[in-house]
């Protein structure tokens, strides 16, 4: 992990103060104006800040040694992330350092100049060719190789939860959206007809909210099927093709959201 934006992180809080804590969107929009290429360690640190850890480290700094608070947060981070030992470690750690809590002294200090860690001669890349092809050979990997692979997947896992949330979080909208407009056609234009769809609607969209993949998928399918039956409407209003158009997006997204949010929690 790149030491970078914790630098970044603690310049942050020094500016605009402990209160950011409480705006993870906003700390993750300057993270990535300070040090945008960072995309991992911006990941892990705002996945931090979302588990409440800069809230536990201020609460447990004056009760708890540091060393017991690290660990336990560690953990933490580690069971509801899914983070490598590695990657939590430094998001605590982190956070710990930006808000005063701990100082340089209490963490592991890196020798940079210190030479690289020594790799097996049957693991260097000239002898590469030479190792079996078997189906445990990344049980034998050395531990800083299999380490960066499994923080590497944890931050794109983060990520990747974060864009399926985003759809699915889009996808709901748009179904309430829909089922208020239904609503009022039910009521303003006096076609009880419409209550079905208003209770479908409404009842689809709070199976997204809930990342149903089966709400989603339905939603998704109803939505084209009621504009197919109006299509004699819509061709005659660019307007509303338009608006339905844009709603199929929605709802495809909010597809793609759902089958993405399942398939990355299984893991």
């Amino acid at each position: 992990m790149n030491d970078l934006p914790r630098q970044k992180l603690k310049e942050i809080i020094i500016q605009y103060g402990r209160s950011l804590c409480d705006e993870p969107q906003r700390c993750e929009g300057l993270l990535r104006d300070l040090c945008g290429q960072y995309q991992k360690e911006i990941a892990v640190l705002v996945g931090a800040l979302k588990e409440r850890v800069p809230a536990d480290l201020l609460a447990s700094q004056n009760s708890t040694p540091p060393v017991v608070f690290l660990a336990r947060l560690t953990k933490k981070l580690q069971d509801n992330l899914g983070l490598a030992e590695e990657a939590a470690r430094w998001a605590v750690e982190s956070w710990a350092l930006a808000l005063g809590v701990i100082s340089e002294a209490d963490t592991a200090p890196v020798d940079l100049s210190s030479p690289p860690p020594q790799v097996p001669p049957q693991y260097r890349q000239e002898n590469v060719k030479q190792i079996p092809i078997t189906s445990n050979n990344s049980s034998s990997l050395p531990n800083n190789i299999v380490s960066r692979k499994e923080t590497d997947t944890a931050a794109e896992n983060t990520l990747g939860l974060k864009k399926a949330n985003n759809q699915i979080k889009t996808a709901w909208i748009t179904g309430t959206i829909s089922g208020v407009m239904t609503l009022l056609g039910t009521l303003f234009l006096n076609i009880p007809d419409l209550f079905i769809d208003v209770v479908l609607t409404f009842g689809l969209s709070f199976g997204i909210y809930k990342k149903s993949r089966i709400c989603a998928v339905i939603m998704f399918g109803y939505f084209i099927f009621s504009k197919i039956l109006l299509w004699e409407i819509l061709k005659g209003d660019p307007l509303g093709l338009i608006v339905s158009i844009a709603f199929i997006y929605f709802f495809w997204q909010g597809v793609q959201g759902t089958f993405a949010y399942h398939k990355i929690t299984k893991m």
